[in-house]
């Protein structure tokens, strides 16, 4: 009986389907388009796909793991459902008063986004709580009562509960919840203290609604999801969720917290970078990955993504750790078009699925990316072959000739050509923002291009950011699908906790830590894990005195005696690494101490293929007119598979597999390696 992992990516354009035979390293790939009005419809249809020629179903498969967009695009879209934010007296206009933080720091007219919840849906209640968790005024349950009574008569489906100081001490938020369910058993109710219990007020107040925003749309998708695969009542397969953090969480906790997965599909790439890192010993990547509708950008330094407690998401703030991705409007899908000042533009609007780019014949008419290169030839009919597309170039020949080159009267081909510069440039200005804006030389790194039209774009990318190797994974189409299935599941805690280091409580900061792993300890056991399979990392959020940010140092031994002198040095040297500088004679405070639990999934294996001594050549499928570098030339196209370890050629060259086009400019060397990534490296940047 064969034991199979399933990973599921939901993108814009296509739905993405990866299955691993644990046995023996066997990968199967299926990609699908993707169904916007019911996403669960392309995963059922994307699985049918996927187990039909290999006679599996569903008891097979021992766990699904899925990164959904449900969550994103709610936020993005604002097709959330109507919900209610209960605060303390006094605090009702916190969602809009915000910070003084500007979006844009010189334009005059900016305006940050509108309150999730409007005015006229939040209340006060009545109550105190101080900052150390004392009660200073009672909860006035006759208000809390009269509120849910009217919340029931109006209709409202989801409820966020974010009261002062409920880190310190959650009792009120408990009493609001239960009179609440009381009263209108059916709403959903989201409490700060059970999303996000630590201090300041607007980032934890917008996290708790916009999880009650959210939770809704997820907990629906996902039941509609268990029902259509017949999943849940204790029968195999488990279903998991990609978390913006990395690691997955059950299906049930998803429902619950559906806040962590608002980035949960670009996670796995990232993931798949990591594991990428480990295999070939490269520790220092850059991810790239190129989807349909948009690109997401990552860094991995050391072997290790970047974290960050200071996401946005349709600019509301989601302070939970998440993996530190720049997401952009720059895909394959993305629509060209001149403004009014005869400027070309590329992005940040995107065909989708439905219509598509013009060459898809669904009705599409504006020109995209997808279009320009396959009107230079950089694709090529049988580049969809695996997508199960019919594809018109006569119909992206007319939407770039009407919409770009007619209005600015030049050839098809150089406004093709300039479609694809302008979103290089675009994608190079989003790897800048995790690379060069963060401290970090790009150049230092090696770029790994995935996404369906990562591959395409990543040997350009690389030449003008100066980037020396490119990696193209073995299944790039459906890397972030790929990664996903070497996620183990995790859960954040955090308790906020004042005071100086040198006067830090020791006794205390450990009683904190061993209640977070206690309630670690406690859902991991509920999810099938046992002690042995379980890993904690203990982490601190300090700033100097006085600061109004901090920065989270690791720890990485027991506190004693010693453990305050050793955090203050570790501190310092990551303040100097970020800032360039350090403050040894000030005092560092600690602000939140924080616990990350893991629940180890055996690592998947995967097969390893022996280098040939001698490098054997391969064998090209045929040669293609493409136009590159501003002119036309007969470029060799080849299949992925006639690679095998040791395989080398030189550009330029056109790689086709089932999942993703690879395109390697003149001069650069091409190479396969052990793990089957194509590997491609230029051989001189002119100094």
């Amino acid at each position: 009986m064969p034991a199979v992992r399933v990973a599921v990516d939901t993108g814009g354009t296509f739905t993405d389907i990866c299955l691993l035979n644990e046995i023996d390293g066997k990968v199967k790939i299926v990609k699908t388009p993707s169904t916007p009005d019911d996403p669960s419809r392309a995963v059922v249809n994307g699985l049918k796909k996927s187990f039909e020629d290999d006679m599996l179903d569903l008891r097979d498969v021992n766990f699904i793991i899925h990164g959904t967009t449900v969550a994103t695009n709610a936020l993005l879209e604002n097709c959330g459902p109507d919900i209610a934010l209960i605060t303390t007296l006094g605090f009702r206009d916190i969602l809009q008063i915000g910070r003084q933080n500007r979006p844009l720091l010189y334009d005059f007219w900016a305006q940050n986004p509108a309150p999730i919840v409007p005015r006229f849906r939040r209340y006060e209640v009545e109550e105190r709580v101080s900052f150390s968790g004392e009660i200073e005024k009672p909860l006035n349950k006759g208000e809390a009562r009269a509120i849910a009574h009217k919340l029931k008569n109006e209709g409202i489906s989801s409820v966020a509960v974010c009261l002062l100081h409920s880190y310190a001490n959650p009792v009120h938020e408990r009493e609001i919840k239960k009179i609440i369910k009381e009263i209108f058993p059916e709403v959903f109710v989201t409490l700060s203290s059970e999303v996000l219990p630590e201090f300041r007020e607007y980032e934890r107040t917008s996290t708790t609604a916009i999880n009650a925003y959210v939770q809704p749309l997820v907990s629906s998708y996902l039941g509609k999801l268990e029902k259509r695969l017949k999943l849940g009542g204790g029968r195999k397969p488990v279903l998991y969720i990609m978390q913006s953090n990395g690691g997955m969480i059950t299906a049930d906790t998803a429902k619950r917290l559906s806040v962590k997965t608002v980035l949960s599909g670009p996670a796995g790439g990232v993931i798949a970078g990591v594991l990428l890192s480990r295999l070939t010993g490269c520790r220092d990547l850059i991810t790239l990955d190129m989807g349909g509708t948009s690109l997401d950008v990552s860094l991995i330094k050391g072997g290790k993504p970047s974290y960050t407690t200071e996401a946005e998401v349709g600019g509301r703030p989601v302070k939970l750790p998440v993996i530190d991705i720049n997401t952009i409007g720059a895909g394959g899908g993305s629509i060209a078009w001149v403004d009014e000042g005869g400027a070309l533009k590329v992005g940040p609007r995107s065909a989708g699925a439905v219509p598509g780019p013009a060459c898809y014949g669904r009705g599409g008419e504006e020109p995209t990316v997808t279009d320009a290169n396959l009107v230079l030839g950089r694709l090529g009919a049988e580049s969809f072959s695996g997508k199960g597309i019919k594809i018109f170039p006569d119909a992206a020949e007319r939407a770039i000739i009407e919409k770009i080159a007619g209005p600015l009267k030049c050839s098809l081909e150089d406004a093709a050509e300039g479609i694809l510069t302008v979103i290089n440039a675009t994608m190079g200005r989003g790897l800048r923002v995790v690379s060069l804006e963060r401290g970090h030389d790009p150049r230092h790194f090696a770029l790994v291009a995935f996404g369906g039209a990562g591959p395409l774009h990543g040997a350009a990318l690389a030449r003008a950011q100066k980037i020396a190797k490119v990696i193209i994974p073995r299944y790039p189409g459906v890397n972030s699908a790929y990664g996903m299935l070497a996620s183990d599941v995790r859960h954040d805690y955090v308790r906020t906790y004042f005071a100086g280091l040198s006067s830090a409580d020791l006794n205390v900061i450990n009683n904190l830590f061993e209640d977070m792993q206690e309630e670690a300890k406690l859902q991991l056991f509920e999810e099938g894990f046992k002690e042995t399979g379980m890993v904690f990392v203990k982490e601190a959020d300090l700033r100097y005195e006085g600061q109004a940010y901090e920065i989270n140092v690791h720890i990485d031994e027991d506190i004693g005696p010693e453990w305050p002198v050793r955090l203050r040095q570790a501190f310092h040297q990551t303040h100097r690494c970020l800032y360039g500088y350090a403050r040894p004679d000030r005092e560092v405070e600690i602000v939140n101490l924080r616990l990350t639990a893991f629940g180890k999934v055996k690592e998947p294996f995967l097969g390893r293929t022996l280098v040939e001594k001698e490098a054997k050549e391969v064998h090209k499928l045929a040669d293609r007119k493409v136009f590159l570098e501003g002119k036309y030339m007969q470029v060799p196209v080849y299949k992925r598979e006639a690679f095998r370890p040791g395989s080398l050629l030189y550009g330029p060259a056109i790689i086709e597999q089932e999942d993703a086009t690879t395109l390697a400019l003149c001069g650069q060397k091409i190479k396969c390696d052990e793990w089957e990534n194509i590997i491609i490296e230029e051989t001189d940047f002119g100094g």
